[in-house]
C-alpha cells in the first residue's frame, strides 16, 4: 500500500513537472515569435489624410528596411467606411532621390493622389473611382 502511494505521489510530481516543462517550452516559443517578428517587420511612420469630398482616405507609409537614412515608400487608399486598404504605389529603398521630406496630397475634385518628395513630384495616381 505505502508502496503505491509512493508511486501515485512520484506519477503526480512527475506529470506536474513535465507540463511545467512544457509550459516553459511554450513560453520560451512565443517569447521566440515576438523577437523574429519586430527583427523582421521594419520601423515605419505613416500619414493619413482625407479627400477634400471626404469620400475617400490616402495613406503614406514610409519603411526603414536597410537604414534610417534610406526609406521606402507605400501610398494607399481606401473608401470612407471601407476597412481595407489598396496599395497603389510602392518605392523600394534604392531609388535616386534624397529623401527628406515626403508628402501625399489631393487634387481639388479627389479624383488623384499626388507623392511629392521635397519639391519633386514623384508620383500620381490615376483617375479614382
Amino acid at each position: 500500500m505505502l508502496r503505491t502511494l509512493k508511486k501515485s505521489i512520484q506519477n503526480i510530481l512527475g506529470l506536474l513537472l513535465y507540463k511545467t516543462v512544457g509550459g516553459i517550452k511554450l513560453v520560451y516559443l512565443l517569447l521566440g515569435i515576438i523577437i523574429a517578428y519586430s527583427i523582421i517587420t521594419p520601423p515605419s511612420n505613416n500619414t493619413y489624410i482625407e479627400s477634400p469630398d471626404k469620400k475617400f482616405h490616402a495613406k503614406l507609409k514610409t519603411f526603414f528596411y536597410i537604414s534610417k537614412n534610406i526609406p521606402s515608400y507605400k501610398v494607399y487608399f481606401r473608401r470612407s467606411g471601407d476597412l481595407i486598404w489598396k496599395n497603389l504605389f510602392y518605392s523600394p529603398s534604392y531609388t535616386n532621390y534624397n529623401a527628406d521630406k515626403a508628402e501625399i496630397f489631393w487634387n481639388d475634385n479627389s479624383s488623384k493622389i499626388f507623392l511629392k518628395i521635397n519639391t519633386n513630384l514623384i508620383w500620381s495616381s490615376n483617375q479614382l473611382q
